[in-house]
């Protein structure tokens, strides 16, 4: 998820994160990498934030989540995860979805993979 706020004096104020996501019967619940989750409920088009217990924040600001049409994330974030690579293709297994992904053969990310796990 890319978390924008708008309005921040102070930069950063877009914060990425990754990780996997549930349904219940009435709210979305989301848990990043390090196992914290936020919660979520329908509203019309849009997506409501609820407290850390899942219950309705009351306040004066706006928890509303709207859709937005834009590309994919762009913000830089450590993964983690085990890096293959075996008859010229490399693959990265992220540990905290289990997802696989293929990705570029090169030299300079081998070097940097093992120099990580000494």
């Amino acid at each position: 998820m890319n978390e924008r706020y708008l309005g921040a004096r102070e930069e950063p104020s877009s914060f990425a994160s990754y990780g996997t996501w549930a349904r219940t019967a009435d709210k979305l619940v989301l848990t990043d990498s390090k196992g914290e989750k936020s919660y979520y409920r329908a509203k019309g088009d849009a997506l409501e934030m609820l407290d850390r217990e899942g219950n309705p924040i009351e306040s004066q600001f706006n928890y509303t989540l709207e859709p937005a049409q834009s590309s994919l994330p762009m913000t830089p974030m450590t993964l983690r995860g085990m890096y293959f690579y075996m008859a010229d293709a490399a693959t990265f297994t992220d540990c905290a979805t289990g997802k696989r992904f293929m990705v570029a053969n090169n030299a300079e990310l081998e070097r940097g993979y093992l120099a990580a796990r000494r």
